[in-house]
């Protein structure tokens, strides 16, 4: 395969006409729903404060009637204002997440239908257990789960989401190890052991992380390729035989694409996964403060991220295409 195929999807025309068609006739409604939910947020929340204002100005009457201490009546206040603000907090921000839901649905089903693919399920229930066994993320003692959309391209399965993923790094902190895109995708073959491609964090973070990768290290002859990143096999044929001059060159091109180097990847039986910790998230920019009149711009984006897909299932069918 000399060239990736361009996705329908990625026709600018047909993505306003679609646009046009199936959202822009209702924008004035989903205008009237968002001020409805931030009137509707700023109510919780001046409700919300009001309620643990009184508790707490009945806790106070409560404490001085009882006999208190100062030093314990003020650690009981703290606490119960602690919990009424964050108690209010969640509750104010239902009223944004119920919109925000309602818009992504609204923006990327038209897409789905387009593609033909099968489903988008904004908050998924997916195990990460094959991305962290094959080194594309590390563990994780949070994760946040987003706007998957699964279906079918060539003949390829394929299951796209958003995840957030932190591990605490003390008693009181988390920090962040993943924030961006997996991905899985069958092929059409099947590879003995795992093929990983891991992005190059320097020779002493990378012998770290040898020690807990499968396999051994397989030099690709591409300058540009081994300049960044670095390929571990356990059968290092079936590496050679999966990174070929026209896989790394859309391998390179897919980077420019996605404007991230940080890309992790792996061939396993008869799939590919892979993952890009770019800390973007595209649905993030549609919120309660998004007027609906600029979502045209975000529909562009969705369908732009959606069409990846298609990039990656055609490179992954040059092994198959190229002698």
């Amino acid at each position: 395969m000399s060239a990736m195929a361009e996705p329908f999807s990625n026709d600018q025309r047909t993505l306003d006409r679609l646009f046009d068609h199936a959202i822009a006739p209702k924008l004035k409604g989903l205008e009237r729903d968002r001020q409805a939910a931030r009137a509707d947020r700023r109510r919780r929340w001046l409700t919300g404060i009001g309620g643990t204002l009184a508790a707490m100005g009945a806790s106070s009457l409560f404490g001085l009637a009882s006999g208190w201490t100062p030093g314990g009546h003020l650690q009981s206040a703290l606490i119960l204002t602690v919990l009424g603000v964050f108690g209010v907090f969640a509750w104010a921000s239902l009223a944004s997440e119920e919109y925000q839901d309602k818009i992504c649905k609204m923006l990327v089903d038209p897409l789905i239908e387009l593609e033909g693919f099968e489903r988008y399920e904004r908050s998924p229930s997916v195990s990460l257990d094959r991305y962290e066994n094959l080194s594309i993320i590390g563990t994780s003692s949070s994760r946040d789960l987003e706007d998957l959309i699964a279906g079918t391209y060539r003949n390829c399965r394929f299951e796209l989401f958003e995840a957030t993923l932190e591990r605490k790094s003390g008693k009181n902190s988390t920090t962040t190890v993943f924030e961006g895109q997996l991905m899985q995708i069958s092929m059409p073959l099947h590879i003995k052991g795992s093929v990983i491609i891991t992005y190059d964090y320097g020779s002493w973070l990378n012998s770290i992380g040898g020690w807990f990768r499968s396999g051994t290290r397989v030099e690709i002859p591409h300058a540009a390729f081994e300049k960044d990143y670095e390929v571990y096999a356990e059968h290092p044929e079936e590496a050679l035989k999966l990174i070929t001059p026209g896989f790394v060159q859309n391998f390179l091109r897919l980077r420019q694409l996605l404007g991230s180097e940080k890309i992790t990847a792996a061939f396993k039986g008869d799939h590919f996964y892979m993952g890009v910790n770019d800390g973007k998230k595209i649905m993030e920019k549609v919120s309660i403060n998004t007027p609906a009149e600029e979502l045209r711009a975000t529909f562009h984006e969705v369908a732009d991220e959606i069409a990846i897909v298609h990039r990656i299932i055609d490179q992954l069918h040059e092994p198959v295409t190229t002698s």
